[in-house]
């Protein structure tokens, strides 16, 4: 007998010497293909998170050199005259 959820065809036969239950279970078949597939999804979610865990390191270093010019360029506004006029500014530009 088969236990319920096999979606199996049973195929019996005589030998002179012993009765021979010979199964072919569909079933097999198919939860391997089906533990295939959810193996690639499994690789392909691997790379995915690699590749998005690059990115974000990217992402950070270029973050981090932004913040580094925002303050160098804080600091050369900071270190102007006292009356706050910078001295690139009170040059005349080459074209006059």
């Amino acid at each position: 007998m088969i236990s319920q959820g096999f979606s199996s065809r049973v195929f019996i036969y005589w030998r002179p010497t012993k009765l021979v239950v010979f199964a072919v279970m569909e079933h097999v078949a198919m939860t391997e293909k089906r533990l295939m597939d959810i193996e690639l999804k499994v690789l392909a979610q691997e790379d995915l998170t690699q590749e998005l865990s690059d990115i974000i390191y990217r992402q950070q270093k270029q973050i981090d050199e932004l913040r580094a010019t925002c303050a160098s360029l804080a600091k050369r506004m900071g270190t102007g005259d006292a009356d706050g006029a910078d001295a690139y500014t009170q040059e005349r530009p080459p074209h006059y």
